[in-house]
């Protein structure tokens, strides 16, 4: 049975540097599985926005 293993990334939209991110990411073997858009507020009030990007590679 093929063992993966998953990374993690998550990026503010605004960074401009999720592209770098999968790109670099895709050069060491990578693959992006999932991703989504989820608007947050960690301080009442205050609005910020994340990318959440789920990667694999075989073990």
């Amino acid at each position: 049975m093929k063992k993966w293993e998953y990374r993690l990334v998550s990026e503010p939209p605004s960074s401009g540097m999720i592209e770098a991110i999968i790109n670099n990411l895709g050069k060491e073997g990578w693959e992006l599985v999932s991703s989504y858009f989820i608007p947050e507020e960690s301080t009442p009030g205050i609005k910020s926005e994340r990318i959440y990007c789920i990667f694999k590679r075989p073990k």
